[in-house]
């Protein structure tokens, strides 16, 4: 299998697992809690604990897997962690049907190895990219994510309009998707260790500036993954939309997400890295003022439009960055690590926004600190995205 069709199919994963991340962490579950669970003694801070909980575990099993995973092959624990994670879909939705006091161990569980999934999945990058080409192949594969999501949310919202909000069908739909498009990734990737380990630029840091970099790109994780997380509460809580409303907004930023992504990916790879970055984080910080608004049509648009210009281009850029800063015979370990300074915060973000919501009974203070965190976090790693390329041969 030559190199494109190995990049196409580390892709068709962004492409399955945008399904789980959309359908089922930003628009299905957090509905869940908030309208289902919370009736058998769930208060709305439980998503944001199930989360921390599950975050935890999916690091400390990241950081494991991909230490062994450099010794052993990246493939076998990509596979088992990929076909876990389809199993626990299949069992969480039928939970939601028939065992509601279960829905919430399990998600933890599910939510646990699907992270150390894509650890893996990312620690496969470096080997399969060299210099700039890594923000191109990060923006096609994050870019072809959007398109899997939404392709799952419209046929969320398809079962949704014959059957009810979360008839049985609506969870199992997520989980097929998931689980078919997930084994076409694995189909193609079984030849991607026979591509040399190797590279002939990279992005050269001292300590201070990996501490730096990656102290950065923890807070700005940590705010666009609460902010995904709590998105669909925020609009039903603050903004009073409905279920439908909610959806049609992630609609929109997939929609636009796709080519902003495939289209930024391009142009970092031609030297407008950090411009692109830079365009990508003030877009999310206008849009989280703008949903401080009342919810008019107009601004409503406009946020999702700027979501989906922000939300893929800065994460897609980050994750190509750091996989020109790591050797590929060390990525499992690496990316490990990258998974846990990236999902570290979760731990204690999702927490005390869901604490402080409920204790303020608003989320709109929660979100204001949010907006500051993300541009501290911008301004710290954005004289280390702008430092120069140096040419390195291993």
């Amino acid at each position: 299998m030559n190199k494109n069709s190995i990049v196409r199919s580390w892709a068709y994963y962004d492409f399955a697992n945008s399904s789980y991340i959309l359908s089922y962490g930003a628009f299905l579950l957090p509905a869940y809690f908030a309208t289902v669970l919370i009736n058998f003694g769930y208060p709305l801070a439980a998503w944001g604990t199930a989360n921390a909980i599950a975050t935890f575990l999916g690091i400390l099993l990241a950081l494991w897997l991909g230490k062994i995973s450099d010794k052993y092959g990246k493939y076998r624990f990509l596979k088992w962690t990929i076909i876990l994670s389809s199993v626990g879909m299949i069992v969480l939705g039928l939970a939601t049907s028939f065992s509601q006091t279960l829905v919430a161990p399990l998600f933890i569980l599910t939510q646990a190895i699907f992270i150390a999934s894509l650890s893996l999945s990312d620690s496969v990058l470096p080997h399969i990219s060299q210099g700039p080409e890594s923000y191109r192949y990060s923006g096609f594969a994050w870019g072809f994510g959007y398109v899997g999501g939404i392709l799952s949310l419209l046929i969320v919202l398809i079962i949704q309009s014959q059957s009810s909000e979360f008839s049985l069908p609506v969870f199992l739909s997520v989980s097929i998707f998931y689980t078919f498009f997930s084994g076409l990734a694995l189909k193609g990737l079984k030849s991607f260790s026979a591509l040399p380990a190797s590279y002939e630029e990279s992005v050269t840091l001292t300590r201070k500036q990996k501490i730096q970099f990656l102290l950065g790109f923890w807070i700005i994780s940590e705010c666009i993954t609460v902010f995904i997380l709590f998105f669909a509460l925020y609009c039903s809580k603050e903004l009073g939309l409905t279920s439908m409303q909610i959806g049609y907004m992630l609609l929109l930023i997939q929609l636009v997400a796709f080519p902003a992504t495939l289209i930024g990916g391009r142009l970092a790879a031609k030297g407008k890295m950090a411009t692109i970055f830079s365009s990508s984080m003030i877009c999310m910080l206008v849009a989280f003022v703008l949903l401080l608004l009342p919810p008019y049509a107009p601004t409503v648009i406009l946020i999702s439009i700027l979501g989906g210009l922000a939300v893929g281009n800065s994460q897609s850029i980050l994750r190509a960055h750091y996989a020109r800063v790591v050797k590929p015979e060390n990525s499992g370990t690496e990316f490990g690590f990258y998974s846990f300074v990236s999902q570290a915060a979760v731990i204690i973000g999702p927490i005390l926004y869901g604490w402080s919501s409920d204790s303020l009974e608003s989320q709109k203070i929660p979100l204001i600190v949010l907006t500051a965190l993300m541009l501290v976090g911008f301004l710290i790693v954005l004289p280390i995205m702008r430092k120069k390329v140096a040419s390195k041969s291993v």
